[in-house]
C-alpha cells in the first residue's frame, strides 16, 4: 500500500506536479489501495498480484488527479484516512522530523538475497552458515530448532505439504531448509517441479521446530537464533541479530553480483556477457541515467 503512494508521489514528481495536482493524485491512489495479508498467510499467488494491483492503481490515480478528477482531500489523517485505519494511534512528528532532516527511507530497504519470504533469510543464513562451516548434509540432521519474533512463525512456520505452488513453497521454512542443506543454496532453481516433488525434501521438513523467542515485537524479523542437533549428537548454534542483506547487514559487492548473473541465468532468452557487462554499466550509474528507456532496451532480449 505503501508503494502505491510512493509510485503515484514519484510520478507526479516527474511529471512536475504542482501541491494541489499531487494531493488529488495521493487521495485517489488512497482510495484504491488493495492487499491484505489473506494472500500471505494462504501461501497465494496472489500476493505478488497485489503489488501489480497497486502499481495500476498508481497509473490510473495519477491520469485522473491530472485531468482535474476531485479527490479525498483528507486522505491521511481523517477519520477513515490512511493512518488511523492502518496505524490506529500515530505521531507524525518522529518521521517528519526524520524528513527534513534529509534521511532516505530508500537506504532502509533490504536485499533479498533469497528468492523467499523475506522472514526465512535470518535462518536461511546461519543454516547455510553452519553447513560451510561444518561441513553438513541433510543426512547427517537429527533436528534443527529455530527461536525466533511471532512474524517470522506467522509467515514461514507452515507445514510441508505435497503438491505446494511454488508461491506456497517460498514460505515454507521447512522446505526451504532442506534445499539448502542439499543444495548449498536456494536459488530459483528450488522451484523446479523435480524440487518440489522431492522425497528427501519431503522426508526432511518434519525435522524443523519453530519457537518463540523473546521477542514480542509484532513487526520484528529478528533476532533469530539456531539450534542444530547431529545425528551422531553435536548441538550447533547459530544466531543473527540481522538478516543478510538489510541495512545493517547489506551484501558485498561480489554477492550482488552473484544474485545478478543467477537471475539473468533463469531468463526466458539468453543475457549474453556482453549485454550483462552493458546493464551492469548502466545500474552502477543509474543515477546518471538520463532516459530510462535505455535501461528497459537493455532487459529485452529479441526473439531469434
Amino acid at each position: 500500500m505503501c508503494g502505491a503512494l510512493g509510485a503515484v508521489a514519484g510520478i507526479a514528481h516527474l511529471h512536475g506536479a504542482d501541491e494541489a495536482t499531487l494531493h488529488r493524485a495521493l487521495g485517489l491512489t488512497y482510495s484504491h489501495l488493495s492487499g491484505t495479508m489473506q494472500a500471505h498467510v494462504e501461501g497465494s499467488p496472489t500476493l505478488a498480484l497485489q503489488i501489480a494491483f497497486n502499481a495500476r492503481a498508481a497509473i490510473t490515480a495519477w491520469t485522473l488527479a491530472n485531468h482535474g478528477f476531485p479527490a479525498p482531500h483528507d486522505w491521511l489523517e481523517g477519520p477513515f484516512g490512511y493512518l488511523p485505519l492502518i496505524e490506529g494511534a500515530f505521531d507524525t512528528r518522529p518521521a517528519l522530523a526524520a524528513l527534513a532532516a534529509g534521511d532516505a527511507q530508500i537506504e532502509q530497504v533490504s536485499h533479498k538475497v533469497f528468492p523467499t519470504g523475506g522472514a526465512a533469510h535470518a535462518c536461511l543464513d546461519m543454516l547455510r552458515e553452519l553447513r560451510e562451516r561444518e561441513g553438513l548434509r541433510i543426512g547427517d540432521i537429527a533436528r534443527l530448532e529455530l527461536r525466533a519474533p511471532p512474524l517470522v512463525r506467522r509467515l514461514v512456520s507452515r507445514p510441508y505439504k505435497a503438491g505446494m505452488e511454488t508461491s506456497y513453497a517460498r514460505l515454507c521454512l521447512p522446505y526451504l531448509t532442506g534445499t539448502m542443506l542439499i543444495d548449498g543454496r536456494v536459488g530459483l532453481d528450488a522451484y523446479s517441479t523435480e524440487a518440489l516433488a522431492d522425497p528427501v525434501r519431503a522426508e526432511f521438513a518434519s525435522r524443523l521446530q519453530v519457537e518463540p523467542n523473546d521477542c514480542d515485537d509484532p513487526n520484528a524479523l529478528v533476532p533469530q537464533s539456531l539450534v542444530v542437533t547431529t545425528t551422531d549428537g553435536r548441538e550447533l548454534h547459530n544466531q543473527r541479530d540481522a538478516a543478510l542483506g538489510s541495512p545493517e547487514r547489506p551484501l558485498d559487492r561480489t554477492q550482488q553480483l552473484e544474485k545478478f548473473h543467477h537471475c539473468l541465468d533463469h531468463a526466458a532468452r539468453p543475457f549474453d556477457p556482453a549485454r550483462r557487462a552493458d546493464l551492469l554499466t548502466v545500474l552502477d550509474r543509474l543515477e546518471a541515467l538520463d532516459d530510462v528507456r535505455r535501461l528497459v532496451d537493455l532487459l529485452i532480449v529479441e526473439a531469434p
